[in-house]
């Protein structure tokens, strides 16, 4: 067929040395070859895949449980109920809003829990499925802790009000994403309104403003501005940080991406081998077709056709393989 395609008699014998692995002293190892050409493509995808995908996570604090820029560590001399409109009319910054954590207790289970008050903008935690409570009778929770309790989305789980008694019945209306730290994964924890969060917190709750920056302004100057003219605090640690399993997750980005690299040259390597055995072994056929009008510079065509060919059928599997493979893999690593 490529022959009279393209009248190229080196590409049909380049096709023909691609697909036939011969017999006896003139076999090649062209399976084992395209095997690894399959086996490293699907490695550097994969190794593509979980790389992007970690850059992209540790680029969007969102993702990890933080959708806001900054929450300063000391509030001056001002209540927060004081600074909050303060901060408010501030145009170098697009939202703010009171963030406020406490320990709930739901169906026996100590729980860490989080409520966003906006002031200002846009702040919304993220959502895994269904969607964030609006109501003070609603909870979402953290698939983690979701496991824990052995809910779904649609459930009802009860809480304790801060009186220690009071019994209140919650709706699960979704999975979200909580604020990550050193002790709590972005899967532990549950996201209500700031009313239930008042009513339900066993002890006194931690209240802190978090700031997200408008775009195109100088967070550092904007941050030296703030400090001058409300007394706040800030440092690398009101900045969102991954907690240590995320940045872990580098760790493994960075062996899979030596992991592809090394079985990329290894692949290579094996093509560039067939390429040399068959020179070798296939003589006698590269005979035949010299005698049958073949040139020598197409007969070496031929053998360079034959190699490509490999790598192509490599690729084409390969690829979508190291997809599926990587979105897999990614999909364990934050799970």
């Amino acid at each position: 067929i490529a022959t009279r395609v393209g009248n190229r008699p080196s590409l049909a014998a380049g096709l023909r040395l691609a697909g036939d692995r011969g017999r006896g002293a003139g076999s090649l190892p062209v399976r084992s070859a395209l095997a690894g050409v399959v086996i490293a493509m699907t490695s550097v995808a994969c190794a593509g895949v979980v790389a992007g995908s970690f850059r992209t996570l540790a680029a969007s604090p969102e993702r990890w449980g933080i959708p806001w820029s900054s929450s300063p560590d000391n509030l001056g001399e001002l209540g927060i109920e004081q600074l909050l409109p303060a901060l408010a009319g501030d145009e170098r910054l697009s939202a703010v809003a009171n963030y406020t954590a406490a320990t709930l207790s739901i169906d026996g289970l100590v729980v860490s829990g989080s409520a966003l008050d906006l002031v200002k903008g846009s702040m919304r935690f993220t959502s895994l499925s269904g969607r964030l409570p609006d109501s003070p009778t609603e909870i979402a929770f953290g698939s983690a802790t979701l496991q824990q309790l052995g809910k779904h989305v649609g459930d009802t789980v009860n809480a304790v009000a801060s009186d220690g008694t009071t019994q209140v019945v919650m709706t699960i209306v979704g999975s979200v994403v909580l604020p990550a730290t050193d002790e709590f994964s972005v899967g532990l924890g549950a996201v209500v309104t700031p009313a239930a969060i008042r009513r339900m917190a066993q002890g006194s709750p931690s209240e802190t403003p978090v700031l997200t920056f408008a775009d195109g302004v100088d967070v550092s100057a904007t941050e030296t501005s703030l400090t001058n003219d409300f007394g706040l605090s800030f440092n690398i640690f009101t900045e969102p940080r991954p907690q240590g399993s995320i940045i872990s997750l580098g760790d493994s980005r960075t062996i899979a991406v030596y992991l592809a690299v090394f079985l990329a040259v290894l692949a290579t390597v094996g093509v560039i081998h067939v390429m040399l055995v068959s020179a070798r072994r296939r003589r006698h056929d590269l005979g035949i077709l010299r005698a049958l009008g073949l040139s020598g510079k197409q007969a070496q065509r031929a053998v360079i056709i034959q190699a490509l060919v490999l790598g192509a059928a490599g690729l084409v599997i390969g690829l979508p393989l190291g997809v599926i493979t990587g979105r897999a893999v990614w999909q364990a690593l934050v799970a």
